[in-house]
């Protein structure tokens, strides 16, 4: 579905009427993907930024680990023993738990779900070790008790988990969240898109004001000028699809 509706995107009139929301995967699938029918960097203008959300580790409160470093010792001295849930395939929780075994030489096992409930409720029914999702869908079963939060993927540590220690505390410099941004077909002007992206960054400050969504809920709104969010995208979509290659991942 995200693949079509890209697809309409880069072929829509670049007039600024027709813009969409692109997210995380649109860095991931040139590499989970043998073709596609645009291309991620060339047949899209990125316009701005418009959230931010770090991919918790969550376990079971019962788990024997009560941090970061004895999760991953656990799955060091047990390889395969600590199987972590992500809402599918190339997802940011999943490509999470390979970036940590790449990293540590620890062996997490990755167990794939159709979305981020199931992996969830598997986790909570015990049927997985671990489950990595981003903060915002995680938070409600956090506040109730249900799951224990190990660390955060975010460089900073999360408004909606203040004492909960982020990953690069551990590993310096690790990051990986999941992101979406606003962005329209190739060829839009740059007054064009310097006044939607204006306009973006109006309305988030509006939402961020009301509180309509706020990083207390794992959401954090941040808006950026299209020169900001190019040099993200064009990071974003350098770093993933190599490694989706060398894993050999492909689309479900």
């Amino acid at each position: 579905m995200r693949v079509r509706c890209s697809a309409a995107l880069a072929q829509a009139a670049p007039d600024g009427y027709t813009i969409g929301v692109i997210i995380s995967s649109h860095a991931v699938n040139p590499g989970l993907h043998d073709s596609l029918p645009y291309d991620s960097e060339k047949d899209f203008t990125p316009i701005s930024t418009l959230v931010r959300m770090p991919i918790a580790i969550a376990v079971h409160p019962s788990h024997p680990a009560k941090n970061f470093t004895e999760f991953l010792e656990l799955a060091k001295r047990k390889p395969g023993s600590q199987m972590y849930g992500s809402p599918g395939v190339g997802t940011a929780g999943h490509l999470l738990g390979v970036l940590i075994n790449e990293r540590t030489g620890a062996e997490l096992r990755h167990i794939p779900y159709r979305g981020g409930a199931p992996a969830l409720q598997d986790l909570l029914a015990g049927h997985i070790t671990a489950s990595f999702h981003n903060t915002n869908n995680i938070d409600p079963s956090v506040k109730s008790g249900r799951v224990r939060v190990l660390a955060v993927s975010s460089l900073a540590r999360a408004a909606s988990l203040p004492d909960v220690p982020t990953i690069s505390e551990t590993l310096p410099g690790f990051e990986v969240v999941e992101w979406y941004g606003m962005a329209g077909p190739k060829g839009m002007t740059p007054e064009t898109t310097a006044r939607l992206s204006q306009e973006i960054a109006r309305v988030l400050g509006i939402l961020a004001k009301e509180k309509k969504f706020s990083a207390e809920e794992g959401m954090e709104l941040k808006a950026s000028s299209p020169q900001e969010f190019r040099a993200f995208l064009d990071a974003e979509l350098k770093r993933w699809p190599p490694i989706v290659r060398k894993l050999g991942l492909k689309a479900e």
